[in-house]
């Protein structure tokens, strides 16, 4: 037992590492939309999944994928909620409220897992001393995920002006916004919770990770196709051109479901390498470490990936490390320190 929970601990850690060395490693290379992107990494990945999981089987002398049919419908299910629907909600509140309010919403994560822990696991109360240690490892990981300095572009500038303007829209958006990271809030851990339920002793990581974001890809794919066959019908049947002095409005389209064109080699190199360390690697880890842990140390353990990711910005793009960053990585690692020493 205490050597299963140690290597859930490892996989914890792990994961929010793989997680945003793979975020650096795709971030300044991709050309195209977020739902192209999501379509791309969630295909490569599964591909990725399945070619393991079956010689994996082949190596055991085991079927592969013999967890049975309602159990695999369960983790479909726990795709669709946590990753179609909760990482749609995730992304859509990012472009909301900004990243910085987005993680300061993430933080209750680690809570929410613990009561969902309790409620749907039957999982023992975490102690007052792992409690404690969630605490200080939400607020570390929001004070470390503060917006840091470094001199922007022309281009970004640009972006941060217009995602200003947007801003100021009105209340509903910002409200609309957290709404929407609250919800993935509760999806996400609730996928976390049919996962542990229902693959814990009947798939191996690899073919649990195949089947949910398998499911994903499948609705991503079957959501671009619809909307490019949505707009030639468009265009084929209905005239959507008016003539105002010169102006004329263009018929829709269906571009940002398009993979993007133009990327050299390289930028796709590093876009594959960004997919195998994110929802490849990641992934993988993730599951190893929500069987072995309870629910809410899980939550919390994975939750690290703003903290990781300020050496890595100073290193890779000049990010400067203000105080206040400092301070929440080392509140952060403090609460860690505790959770792990609770459940050791």
């Amino acid at each position: 037992m205490a050597s299963s929970v140690a290597a859930g601990t490892i996989a914890a850690f792990a994961a929010p590492l793989s997680m945003s060395v793979g975020l650096f490693a795709w971030g300044e290379n991709w050309k195209g939309s977020a739902f192209a992107l999501n379509l791309f990494k969630n295909a490569t990945a599964t591909v990725a999944f399945l070619a393991v999981s079956i010689v994996a089987a082949y190596v055991r002398g085991q079927p592969a994928f013999a967890g049975g049919a309602t159990a695999a419908g369960w983790l479909v299910c726990s795709g669709l909620i946590g990753i179609v629907v909760g990482d749609t909600l995730w992304l859509q509140a990012l472009a909301r409220i900004g990243a910085a309010r987005t993680i300061f919403v993430d933080a209750l994560k680690p809570f929410t897992a613990a009561v969902f822990g309790r409620l749907f696991l039957n999982e023992a109360e975490l102690s007052a001393l792992a409690y404690v240690g969630v605490a200080l490892t939400s607020v570390g990981v929001t004070v470390a995920a503060q917006p840091q300095t470094r001199k922007l572009s022309d281009e970004e500038e640009e972006v941060e002006e217009f995602q200003d303007s947007e801003k100021k829209a009105g209340a509903n958006t910002f409200a609309l916004g957290y709404a929407m990271a609250l919800g993935n809030v509760i999806l996400d851990t609730y996928g976390a919770v049919l996962t542990k339920q229902h693959g814990s002793q009947s798939f191996t990581a690899f073919e649990i990770s195949a089947i949910r974001f398998g499911c994903s890809a499948a609705i991503l794919l079957a959501t671009g196709l619809a909307a490019r066959m949505w707009a030639r019908f468009v265009r084929k049947h209905r005239q959507l051109t008016y003539d105002l002095d010169t102006m004329t409005m263009p018929p829709p389209s269906s571009s940002w479901a398009d993979m993007p064109r133009g990327m050299t080699s390289k930028a796709w190199l590093c876009v594959l390498g960004g997919v195998t360390l994110t929802t490849f690697t990641a992934s993988v880890l993730g599951v190893y470490a929500v069987m072995r842990l309870p629910l809410g140390v899980y939550a919390a353990l994975t939750s690290l990936g703003p903290v990781i990711s300020l050496p890595l910005g100073y290193l890779v793009r000049g990010d400067r490390v203000t105080p206040w960053n400092a301070v929440g990585a080392c509140l952060a690692c403090a609460g860690v320190a505790m959770v792990v020493t609770s459940t050791g």
